[in-house]
């Protein structure tokens, strides 16, 4: 079956039909996997055939992390995957009743309302999606909690905004950035949400949860208090065996969509924004010691910089989690706010999977990985061969260096980046960037602690 035939039952009133209403509502247009157990596809859905079920959830997943809506996967079993978060493995839910189905499809970034600890949930389908609709109908799942508002003397005083991928996709990055300035407030992000606030913005801190130090360097755990918001609960959360992560005394955590309502109160004028934290000017002496190395030296930084200038206009940059992942979320490029795409917990073949999604939507595509390729990430690739798509693949390690310093070796890259963008297919530039530079990382800011397994059971 080639990617983008539609299939699923015809038109009808049926608990089927309901389903796929459920998911377009959500702005869902596709779904990747197999016929499964009776459930030949979803009413209205393109479905993307694939038959390895852990590719079909990558796919899905890598696609909800993309957004803005929820990737879907229809896997063995009548298992029924909907979320964002890649790597998420949360223990499925059997549904057997219908409105419980489309409540749970409603509110499937809700963790509140579905178990799990990530924006997604799995579910057991044991529905009859042929039966009539009956008074059932597509659920509409408002916001949980009263909208509040911020006193004045909260403005000013140092306090941190920890914000994930939640927040873009509700479209409330603009909300996110107006507080911040408004009430002289600092914003980090967690992987997740990385690239989603432009690094040039006064108010931008840097990315947090990736190595041992940088919550502390970023001044989170001593802030007088923290807002929490949009951050997707695995990411902060690694299982009972591990310590909670430390974000300060006193912890507000608010619903994108409220972003906008806390700082109503506020009366000019507006409080100075606080000066950067350790983690900004420590990173900032890295990205110096780079710049500042041998012509000829192997330099991430370059390599950021050029990713950076081919992400424009409306192009993904998805990075495996990993050395090249690390590097662009540690370094500012040009990239266009919202342009990149990190995994949150590990996830193999990501990058891939995120750059095969754009491209089903005819978006340009730069998948950024590490040589060698890792089995899925291999697999990946295959199928986007299959269905003849456009994506860049970006390989760090692969390739020779070019000569020169930092500003030649982006050059280089960069023109190497937009000729591959212009070809049909899949089309790979290699990197050499020495990957070992890392180490200049983890001499920053501790052992790399982010991008681990999802502690729950999975696919």
């Amino acid at each position: 079956m080639d990617a983008g035939e539609v299939t699923g039952v015809g038109p009808g009133q049926c608990v089927g039909d309901l389903l796929g209403g459920a998911l377009a509502h959500l702005g869902v247009t596709r779904v990747f996997g197999a016929p499964s157990d009776g459930i030949s596809g979803i009413a209205g859905m393109a479905h993307v055939r694939v038959d390895e079920p852990l590719l079909a959830a990558t796919l899905a997943l890598a696609a909800g992390r993309v957004g803005p809506a929820p990737g879907v996967a229809l896997l063995p079993g009548r298992r029924l995957v909907v979320g964002a978060t890649p790597g998420m493995r949360s223990a499925p839910l059997v549904v057997t009743d219908p409105e419980e189905l489309l409540s749970l499809v409603a509110a499937w970034d809700r963790p509140a309302v579905t178990g799990s600890s990530g924006a997604g949930v799995e579910l057991v389908v044991d529905v009859d999606l042929d039966a009539p609709a009956g008074e059932h109908d597509v659920i509409e799942v408002g916001h949980g909690g009263a909208a509040m508002t911020l006193a004045e003397d909260m403005r000013g005083v140092g306090a941190v905004i920890v914000a994930g991928p939640g927040v873009g996709r509700a479209g409330r990055v603009g909300d996110l950035v107006q507080l911040a300035h408004d009430g002289g407030m600092r914003i980090v992000v967690v992987p997740g949400a990385a690239g989603m606030v432009s690094g040039s913005d006064p108010a931008f801190d840097g990315v947090v949860t990736l190595q041992s130090e940088d919550l502390a360097m970023a001044g989170v755990s001593g802030a007088p208090f923290v807002v929490v918001s949009g951050v997707d609960g695995v990411e902060l959360d690694r299982g009972p065996d591990e310590p909670p992560w430390s974000l300060g005394s006193q912890v507000l955590e608010v619903d994108p969509v409220h972003l906008a309502t806390l700082g109503l109160r506020w009366e000019p004028p507006v409080p100075p924004m606080p000066a950067p934290s350790a983690l900004s000017e420590v990173t900032a002496s890295v990205i110096e010691a780079c710049l500042a190395g041998e012509p000829g030296d192997s330099s991430p930084v370059a390599a950021c910089r050029a990713l950076g200038a081919v992400a424009r206009r409306n192009t993904l940059l998805a990075a495996d989690g990993g050395p090249a992942g690390l590097w662009l979320a540690r370094v500012s490029t040009d990239a266009s706010p919202g342009a990149l795409r990190l995994p949150g917990l590990r996830a193999p073949g990501f990058a891939v999977a995120a750059a095969i999604a754009a491209a089903l939507e005819g978006r340009p595509a730069v998948a950024v990985t590490t040589e060698p390729h890792d089995p899925f990430t291999a697999e990946l690739l295959e199928l986007a061969v299959a269905w003849q798509l456009d994506i860049t693949v970006a390989s760090w390690g692969a390739g020779t260096l070019p000569v020169g310093g930092v500003d030649d070796q982006a050059a280089a890259w960069t023109a190497a980046l937009r000729a591959a963008g212009r070809e049909q297919g899949v089309s790979e530039v290699g990197l050499g960037v020495d990957v070992s530079s890392t180490r200049l990382l983890v001499e920053a800011f501790g052992p790399v602690e982010g991008w681990r397994p999802a502690v729950t059971e999975g696919v």
